[in-house]
């Protein structure tokens, strides 16, 4: 989130949702589709265990989930000493 400017940004759950991407995969959008709340205004992180929500909401794991599996990957490359790599975590 902060490394874009907030453009990718975990609490786009709620346009995902109105947008018909929801748990039942229903594909049909609602009539008014909500943007995403900020992210400092749905939750804090308070620490590496830790998380304070000040406002009920929706929040994409797929998103955190995806850029730790990319985190985790890139570690796990530099440490056999490559320095120049990708790893694409798009796409569903």
């Amino acid at each position: 989130y902060r490394m874009t400017g907030g453009a990718v940004t975990p609490t786009i759950a709620v346009t995902l949702s109105d947008a018909g991407y929801d748990a039942t995969k229903r594909l049909a959008p609602e009539a008014i589709i909500r943007t995403a709340p900020p992210f400092e205004s749905v939750l804090q992180v308070l620490d590496d265990t830790h998380i304070q929500v000040h406002t009920p909401g929706m929040i994409d794991f797929g998103a955190i989930g995806k850029g730790y599996l990319v985190d985790a990957l890139a570690g796990i490359i530099q440490s056999r000493g490559f320095a120049h790599f990708m790893v694409n975590g798009g796409g569903d």
